[in-house]
């Protein structure tokens, strides 16, 4: 029952704050825009093309698809595992193992704002460590033979399509997160910036690093918390990943449950580095 009432609700009620703050909603959409198209798109739009060229026709098993996941992030790497025949264990700790953010967006983009490539490196480096240290947790005493999938060809201008369309659905929610951020800070002005950008990392991941890269925090606050928010992916993440492990039966909420453990292992990882 609950869950049937809640989108509803939550809907309407972002509907009647962007009627109520109309310029404040439009202001922070324009800005998400900004950030989407100067530090996000460049960055993941031809990898994502070229990823969908190079998996076109091709037969893998689950080694190399768990490392092509890490490679096109997510959703890209719910996709990859949409329709391979996977155990209900199996699956359950694959998706605990692959919701991960593309590793251009820390080599590009996050080191971008933290003007250090290094630093960009080693919050990669935590992120792909937290996601892999995430397997243990969910191993099975019964062992299953690996499974293989053969991907579908695709043309340059199919590959293309798909990675446009891909796209606009991240920006889309990059928006949606900024703009959910923003209703609640017109909710409550005096809401801390910090606080209020680690709640905007929580809905929407890209936006709200990019704040907290904006207010001045000490790198070892700084880097841990970075990682945390990207290891646990936002909820807008999560959300996309949800429509393809929902065919393995792996509900939102248990992807919350994942991305939370991961964004504790990434915390402690890279506050101990």
């Amino acid at each position: 029952m609950i869950k049937r009432y809640l989108r509803p609700l939550l809907s309407g009620c972002m509907l009647g704050l962007m009627l109520t703050f109309p310029q404040q909603a439009a202001d922070a959409a324009a800005q998400a825009l900004r950030v989407f198209a100067a530090n996000v798109l460049p960055a993941l739009l031809p990898f994502t093309a070229c990823m969908l060229l190079f998996t076109a026709g091709r037969t893998f098993s689950l080694p190399p698809l768990l490392l092509l996941a890490w490679a096109g992030g997510s959703p890209a790497g719910a996709r990859l595992f949409q329709d391979v025949p996977l155990s209900p264990h199996l699956a359950r700790r694959i998706a605990a193992m692959t919701g991960v953010m593309s590793p251009m967006f820390f080599l590009s983009t996050l080191s971008v704002w933290l003007q250090s490539p290094a630093q960009g490196r080693r919050l990669l480096f935590c992120h792909l460590c937290a996601a892999l240290l995430c397997g243990p947790f969910f191993r099975s005493k019964k062992k299953t033979p690996p499974a293989k999938v053969s991907l579908p060809p695709l043309s340059v201008s199919h590959s293309l399509a798909q990675a446009c369309s891909a796209m606009l659905t991240v920006g889309a929610c990059i928006v949606l997160g900024a703009v959910s951020a923003q209703m609640i800070h017109c909710l409550f002005p005096a809401f801390p910036k910090l606080p209020l950008a680690l709640l905007q990392c929580l809905t929407e991941v890209t936006s709200g690093c990019q704040t907290l890269t904006q207010l001045s925090l000490p790198p070892k606050f700084l880097l841990p918390t970075l990682c945390a928010a990207c290891s646990f992916g936002g909820l807008s993440i999560l959300l996309q990943n949800a429509v393809f492990w929902g065919k393995h039966g792996i509900s939102l909420s248990v992807l919350i449950f994942y991305g939370i453990l991961r964004g504790i292992i990434a915390f402690t990882l890279c506050f101990a580095l």
